[in-house]
């Protein structure tokens, strides 16, 4: 939310005098932003150029050349016309990713050498004779990223190969590497397919592209029983904002499978809106355990009041949970739940995939309280000999989009094992190019 906000003070001033025409508005029906000004409705304001958004703002007033928002923290900021895309209309809270001060300026010597060095181990495995073609794909989606022609070629060439699986997975890499050019037949062609694991790659590739053509078919998809395929399709169906899906995600929510509620949070998460608050609100008197758990998180990312208050006083105070409550509290301030997490990291542990994983969760939510000891834990566990697990934790940094753990993935990018010198590749690229980030995560999920 502090996005731009010492820049703009300075050039509020010099440009007052060149008033240029209120950004446009999106989702209003009509609505203007002077209309906005003073309403309680939420906007979402999105920056010329990077297309960095800020989510969940009140517009307050509107003057000759700029208008002035309050975050959900009580933040009062200001934006030139010039410099504002459009203003996005909500309809309701929607989660808002942290503000990663990061993405708005450029890398550093230091960080550029470590990104350079990324694309080049990509260069290594992709040009080399013993990749196979799963290990070149990979190397190609980031290679391409970094604008190398010959990578892009490559995976289109696999995208129109008549081999269906190579086709959705080359489509998907180069949607991940950012071409847009995907052939459009092969979204309807996967949906189609027998193999599942084709399938859910199609319908996560609807999803992403905004492939309005496969709705129709996804609404049935989230009706069927297999949790690989209804999952998929839920959030492929939140993607593309067809809110009429939600009544059956809800149902989905309230089954008795792991896969499918974690699917179910993450689609209505993503839907947003007071609809979906107020049905997750309306479940959870009627509700125990696993279920209520997903009700208390669903309202929490939605930013809710009361999803706030039972995940400390509730979730948090059930000892099986903690571990899952605390990171989401301590990445919101909370000092008990970073107290808890600084306990846990303490003393001796097993390597263990599982255990590795947790105590990464728990380092990277206490930075956000500047524990000076974070990064050492961070750093210890990817020592650890698991592959698996240092995959695993590249990923979560990736999420993270801070700069400032770059080096430590030097050592990960220079691995001999090529699944964990990849997903290091892709991590330190997710960290140095914000949109790129956006895409690589969302392939992940």
């Amino acid at each position: 939310m502090r996005k731009i906000t010492a820049v703009m003070t300075v050039a509020l001033f010099a440009l007052w005098a060149f008033a240029d025409e209120p950004p446009p508005i999106v989702n209003g029906g009509g609505i203007t932003l002077k209309d906005l000004a003073g309403m309680d409705r939420l906007v979402t304001v999105v920056l010329k150029g990077s297309n960095a958004m800020d989510r969940n703002l009140r517009v307050l007033d509107v003057g000759p050349a700029t208008f002035s928002v309050m975050s959900a923290k009580g933040e009062r900021t200001a934006y030139l016309f010039s410099s504002v895309a459009e203003i996005r209309v909500q309809e309701g809270k929607v989660e808002s990713q942290e503000f990663n001060l990061d993405a708005n300026r450029a890398l550093r010597p230091e960080e550029q050498k470590i990104l350079d060095r990324a694309l080049e181990r990509c260069r290594e495995f992709f040009d080399a004779a013993s990749s196979n073609q799963v290990v070149k794909m990979r190397a190609a989606t980031f290679l391409c990223a970094g604008g190398k022609k010959d990578a892009a070629e490559y995976l289109m060439k696999l995208a129109t190969s008549n081999d269906l699986p190579t086709e959705v997975e080359a489509a998907l890499c180069l949607f991940v590497g950012g071409e847009k050019d995907i052939p459009r037949t092969i979204i309807p062609q996967g949906l189609k397919s027998g193999d599942r694991t084709v399938r859910a790659k199609a319908m996560l590739l609807a999803g992403l592209t905004g492939d309005q053509g496969a709705v129709s078919t996804l609404q049935v998809m989230v009706r069927d029983r297999a949790a690989d395929i209804c999952g998929p399709a839920a959030k492929a169906l939140a993607m593309l904002g067809v809110r009429n899906a939600i009544p059956d995600i809800f149902k989905m929510l309230q089954l008795n499978d792991p896969v499918k509620g974690d699917s179910a949070v993450e689609a209505l998460s993503r839907f947003g809106g007071a609809d979906v608050i107020e049905q997750a609100k309306a479940l959870l008197p009627q509700t125990e355990g696993q279920l209520r758990y997903r009700l208390v998180l669903l309202l929490y990312k939605l930013g809710d009041p009361t999803g706030k208050e039972l995940m400390r006083t509730e979730i948090f105070a059930t000892p099986t949970l903690q571990p899952e409550a605390a990171p989401l509290l301590a990445k919101d301030g909370d000092r008990e739940a970073a107290q808890y997490l600084s306990n846990r990291l303490q003393g001796l542990y097993d390597e263990k995939p599982e255990v590795l994983m947790f105590r990464a969760k728990a380092a990277l939510a206490l930075m956000h309280s500047v524990d000076p000891t974070a990064m050492t834990h961070l750093q210890k566990l990817l020592t650890a000999n698991l592959p698996i697990a240092k995959q695993g934790i590249a990923n979560l940094i990736a999420e993270t989009g801070r700069r400032k753990l770059l080096p430590i993935l030097q050592p990960l990018i220079e691995d001999s094992r090529v699944g964990v010198s990849l997903t290091a590749c892709g991590a330190a690229l997710a960290i140095a190019r914000p949109e790129f980030q956006e895409r690589y995560i969302a392939s992940l999920k």
